[in-house]
């Protein structure tokens, strides 16, 4: 028996980090798919040598040439130059340049892993769609944009309203808080009709929110998420058709996000390749 959820926490994070730009450039803080950091101090507080390489990182790209050819994400929040109200500019601080580097290897780990997690639940509690998918793998955008849409991993953000305004019926005055309910709009019948609580795999005018509803919000690692679910249900078509639970998953106690943190599988192992 296999749990899914610990192959997956290792593998996301090493794609995120090599998006950001970091990952692959630092031996020392990869082994494998995983993330080891070598000779820790023990006295320092849990997170600070994780924030002393992102620093790290920052320095290096300061030194990097004006000439910055196929720069990474990292290298354009370095770069960033940022317009205040009164129209003067500025650059992200230090701890904001932190707090960033975490913001993006957090998000872009535990929103898509677990993405994936209920994916896979969704495809074992309809089998109809895991057959469907195994014998038609040119439906790959299509499936990805459904498992975003059916599992809607964040289940809420709150906005503070910057106008009045009508939503729904519901009026709303600027400065009220106002929560986005993800799930209940990813299945909401007035845009996905009578079946917005079925799994489809080939569902078309996939208008879904899952990274938000455009604008500056907008996920910023959307495609990286895309390729990322796209990858492994490839994979795991390919290499272990048979896979079925082995039991209920253990869900984290979380309100934010609808984590999965074992999902216990069984498949027949394919044979080893090179």
């Amino acid at each position: 028996m296999l749990k899914i959820r610990a192959i997956l926490s290792s593998f996301i994070v090493s794609l995120v980090l090599a998006a950001v730009g970091a990952f692959a450039q630092d031996a020392a803080i990869q082994e494998g798919h995983g993330i080891v950091v070598a000779n820790i101090d023990r006295s320092v507080k849990p997170g600070d040598d994780f924030y002393r390489f992102a620093n790290g990182e920052w320095i290096k790209r300061t030194e990097i040439p004006p000439d910055r050819s196929g720069v990474d994400v990292w290298t354009k929040l370095t770069d960033a130059q940022i317009t205040m109200e009164d129209g003067t500019t500025t650059t992200l601080t230090d701890p904001e340049l932190d707090l960033f580097f975490a913001l993006l290897v957090v998000a872009g780990n535990e929103t898509t892993r677990n993405a994936i997690s209920k994916g896979l639940m969704a495809f074992m509690e309809h089998r109809d769609q895991w057959d469907r998918w195994i014998a038609h793998p040119e439906l790959a955008d299509t499936m990805v944009e459904e498992v975003l849409r059916y599992t809607s991993p964040v289940n809420f953000f709150r906005r503070t309203a910057t106008a009045d305004t009508e939503l729904g019926g519901q009026h709303i005055t600027a400065g009220q808080k106002v929560v986005l309910w993800y799930p209940s709009a990813n299945r909401d019948e007035a845009e996905f009709g009578p079946t917005a609580d079925d799994f489809d795999i080939g569902r078309v005018e996939n208008h879904h929110v899952a990274f938000g509803g455009g604008g500056p919000h907008f996920c910023l690692g959307a495609n990286l998420a895309r390729l990322e679910i796209k990858m492994m249900f490839e994979e795991l078509a390919r290499r272990m058709p048979d896979i079925e639970l082995a039991g209920p998953p253990a869900r984290l106690r979380m309100n934010l996000v609808d984590a999965v943190k074992h999902l216990p599988v069984t498949f027949t192992p394919s044979p080893a390749e090179n």
